[in-house]
């Protein structure tokens, strides 16, 4: 299995995350962790969390309350971000409804899109850059990561 990285592009103010085709709950946890480490982030960022193209996902409601519980420790990284998750799968649409209740006390706005466009108007970019935005994951597969170790 690999793990999927995060891009960001620090003169924009935009990060963008391309799930992998079989998700598990170590992709995410990995997203976070890689994204709040990375010398390129900064508080308030806009991400764009791409779930499309997703087959199967082998996310619990179990992992998304331990996802919960593990941004809510680190929180105050958080501030002011504001996270896109776009997602076409009713499964994926469904967890992602659930993390951004739970997440209800964590200080940044989430909000869950079918389709790319809500995204871009919700964020306030412009929609022919916002899907150019694809071509930042290329290459953020890293066969070497194989576990999370992301914790609270």
């Amino acid at each position: 299995m690999s793990r999927v990285h995060p891009k960001i592009d620090r003169a924009a103010g935009i990060s963008y995350w391309k799930a992998p085709e079989i998700l598990e709950a170590h992709h995410v946890e990995a997203y976070l962790k890689h994204l709040l480490t990375s010398p390129d982030y900064s508080v308030g960022l806009q991400e764009v969390l791409d779930f499309n193209g997703v087959e199967e996902c082998r996310v619990t409601t179990d992992n998304v309350n331990r996802m919960v519980a593990c941004q809510r420790v680190r929180q105050n990284e958080l501030i002011g971000n504001q996270r896109a998750l776009i997602c076409s799968s009713d499964l994926v649409y469904g967890l992602c409804r659930m993390f951004t209740l739970k997440s209800g006390e964590v200080p940044m706005e989430i909000q869950v899109f079918r389709e790319v466009d809500g995204a871009a108007e919700w964020l306030g970019i412009d929609y022919t850059d916002f899907q150019a935005l694809p071509a930042m994951w290329e290459g953020q597969i890293d066969e070497r990561d194989t576990e999370s170790s992301f914790s609270a």
